[in-house]
């Protein structure tokens, strides 16, 4: 059994997800639905809880979580295709886990360098029992895929998105994508290229007014 959590955050999550229309996407059993959403905030406690000695993210405000990290990842939800995704960089597990949460048909591939993030997540995965999640230690440029390329590789952490696409590329499969979570798009530092067949979407994420984008680019 999950530790309980603060109804309170169980609240503004649920909120958050009828905002984007994507309640009904955690499933159409409602006992189901509230193990998802129990789930993501037990998540978020635990990067809470990790923070204060891993240094996990810049985000200390467990509210603020909620939106900039839970509601991020899963607002970009429907681009994603499975059952194979891959999350290049993972950092915290984001947008990775939120993904495997809501989508336990799927297998989903947490890949990172730093050691100290690699533990954490190997801890997320035991707490709530993520039996579709693989943890992998190693910098992205090192790896390759031990069976078939993923449908979805995605990134929070590149800042710059051909740096991030030469690396993604060759591990998305046929008929895949190439999803990468921006703020800003154009991003200021790197010009857009042009060389590539780009879908960009505006997301709106409820909780907060930074500006987020969904870039995509299919296999």
């Amino acid at each position: 059994m999950l530790p309980e959590v603060d109804a309170a955050a169980l609240a503004v999550l649920r909120h958050g997800l009828e905002e984007l229309d994507l309640l009904a996407a955690l499933g159409d059993d409602e006992a189901a639905r509230a193990e998802k959403l129990q789930q993501l905030i037990h998540y978020r406690d635990l990067i809470q809880q990790w923070n204060q000695v891993y240094n996990l993210t810049a985000v200390r405000d467990p509210n603020a979580m909620i939106a900039r990290h839970l509601l991020d990842s899963l607002a970009v939800l429907p681009d994603v295709l499975g059952p194979q995704v891959l999350d290049l960089g993972t950092g915290a597990g984001l947008p990775g886990v939120p993904w495997a949460i809501a989508r336990p048909q799927w297998q989903v591939t947490l890949l990172d360098s730093q050691a100290k993030r690699v533990r954490f997540l190997r801890q997320v995965v035991l707490a709530l029992r993520l039996r579709n999640a693989t943890v992998v230690h190693s910098r992205a440029q090192d790896f390759s895929p031990p069976d078939a390329l993923f449908n979805t590789v995605t990134s929070r952490a590149f800042t710059d998105f051909p740096a991030f696409y030469a690396l993604a590329k060759p591990l998305c499969a046929s008929g895949g994508r190439v999803l990468a979570l921006k703020g800003q798009w154009p991003e200021p530092e790197t010009p857009a290229p042009t060389n590539l067949a780009m879908q960009v979407r505006a997301v709106q994420v409820p909780g907060t007014s930074a500006a987020r984008h969904v870039v995509r680019v299919d296999c």
